[in-house]
């Protein structure tokens, strides 16, 4: 079997970020015959709960230069979510007082403003990034914000001390995890309970302090996050699962008082020698903690929290980005289940509008027209309702617009089809159309999304339709991640290639295949 060590060098050289990064010890450190350490990140390297976005006090780089100065080599950054269904006047209000420096609009605006801020960062070749948000836990209750959620690597669920009640405890986390296993299910990326523990303890000492009780007297027993047999029911929710908690930097602030200490620890390392897994995570906001060292072992390591428990996350989340690039850079035909739209020869299983717009020239299907006054489109002959579809396309000299319809239907004595598009052309690469129906942009494509695109190259698209949910990648990057809320759209329909009305143009596609869900 081969090392941890050659396990994750390979992990970290697939994701581009092993460059830089401090070279491992020997392998000599740990005998043979035991798991080796020397791939694993100390719990001071990793902080999977880095506010970067709307709570960042100074400009990304900036921030990102902090945690790497203090030791970081890979970071989860993250902001809540709640914060972009503000209206501006609130994100102002919000925001007096406060020592933040980044400023992102409401909405789907600032979601994809928030993350191409991200994958700029991770351009870095000195800290491994990945990209998430916190999420209230109230919001299991209430519904959850769907097109956001689905830009993320990672979801961080925030466990609020509920100051004012009755605290969190061994019961709510139990809830909660189950909720968290349910979402999972449409969301199928890691999930981190942020901060369980402290937040208990955070509600239990604001309690005293109300009723002027003083906090020497509050025993071990009244800290307890869990009683009898919740512990068990908890260990059998989460064991295997891609679900995590995290111990923060607040753990820090109470560790010191012996009776959160006994009944953190008593809380904490059952589940740990049991065999759930951890995270780390500083929660930074403000210049003054990204200031202070960040010494996570002097917490954790009492609590059997230890880099063997806490990396899991950092492998899942690596092998993930390797397992998307070699997808991506696999060659046309070689992905499992997919089924060829197109021969290669002929125009065999297509249905030609207008004779001598569409023809097969070396391997591809040509669209060319010249003053055309009619949209026309070549269609697929069977209809599709969910599914993934792939093709490589080529608009000769970046000049006129075509695109590829789903989900679409005939409109009655016309050349047209209504229903969604996947555009080509300028000022609509990239972006969800909706063609005949409501005549309208449904998701624009942003700038920083088509900076690798090839205008008059060849460019992939992979269009993914399932149930209302729709999302566009445009080499590799994702340009369109949209929920259908309108009642009455098509969820099945035609697959067709389109040239556009207008002066000449030609347009070219190949390897076209799909798998149907």
């Amino acid at each position: 079997m081969e090392s941890l060590t050659a396990r994750l060098v390979l992990l970290l050289a697939a994701a581009g970020g092993l460059a830089c990064l401090s070279a491992p010890p020997p392998l000599t450190a740990d005998p043979p015959g035991r798991g080796l350490t020397g791939g694993l990140f100390r719990l001071r390297e990793m902080d999977m709960h880095l506010h970067a976005g709307m709570e960042r006090p100074v400009d990304m780089q900036r921030w990102l230069d902090l945690a790497v100065a203090d030791g970081r080599r890979v970071v989860v950054l993250l902001d809540h979510l709640e914060l972009y269904r503000k209206t501006p006047a609130q994100i102002e209000a919000w925001r007096a007082g406060k020592d933040f420096q980044a400023r992102y609009a409401g909405g789907s605006a600032g979601h994809q403003a928030l993350f191409t801020d991200f994958a700029e960062a991770s351009r870095r070749k000195d800290i491994i990034v990945f990209r998430g948000w916190e999420i209230g836990e109230d919001e299991l209750d209430s519904g959850l914000e769907s097109a956001p959620m689905r830009l993320a690597d990672v979801i961080g669920w925030h466990i609020s001390p509920r100051n004012g009640s009755a605290p969190p405890d061994g019961a709510t986390l139990i809830r909660r995890v189950k909720q968290i296993r349910e979402v999972q299910k449409q969301f199928p990326v890691p999930m981190i309970v942020f901060h369980p523990f402290p937040m208990r303890v955070e509600n239990i000492r604001r309690t005293a302090a109300a009723h002027n009780r003083d906090q020497r007297t509050i025993p071990a027993s009244e800290y307890r996050f869990f009683r009898p047999g919740e512990q068990e029911q908890l260990i059998g929710l989460l064991k295997g699962t891609s679900i995590y908690l995290e111990i923060n930097r607040d753990t820090a602030q109470y560790f010191s008082d012996p009776a959160v200490r006994e009944a953190m620890i008593a809380d904490i390392l059952p589940l740990a020698e049991a065999g759930v897994q951890f995270t780390v995570g500083s929660d930074n906001h403000h210049m003054r903690a990204a200031t202070t060292p960040f010494d996570p072992e002097s917490y954790c390591e009492p609590m059997g929290v230890t880099p063997r428990n806490s990396n899991s996350l950092v492998r899942e989340l690596l092998a993930v980005r390797a397992h998307r690039q070699v997808q991506a850079a696999a060659p046309a035909g070689s992905e499992r289940g997919f089924e060829p739209l197109f021969n290669g020869r002929d125009l065999d299983g297509w249905q030609q509008d207008t004779p001598g717009i569409w023809s097969v020239r070396d391997g591809m299907i040509v669209g060319k027209s010249t003053n055309l006054r009619h949209n026309d489109f070549l269609r697929a002959r069977k209809h599709y309702k969910d599914f993934t579809l792939k093709l490589s396309f080529r608009l000769i000299g970046g000049v006129g617009n075509s695109g590829i319809q789903f989900r679409s239907q005939p409109v009655p004595n016309s050349h047209e089809l209504s229903g969604y598009q996947a555009d080509i052309g300028e000022t609509y690469w990239g972006c969800l159309y909706d063609e005949s129906r409501r005549r309208k942009v449904l998701v624009q494509a942003s700038p920083a999304h088509l900076a690798g695109l090839r205008k008059d190259g060849w460019n992939e698209y992979v269009i993914t339709a399932r149930g209302n949910h729709i999302t566009l990648d445009l080499d590799g990057v994702r340009t369109v991640d949209y929920q259908e809320t309108e009642p009455g759209m098509d969820v099945a329909g035609l697959i067709a290639l389109q040239v556009h009305s207008g002066p000449g143009l030609e347009v070219q596609f190949k390897d076209i295949r799909i798998l149907e869900q």
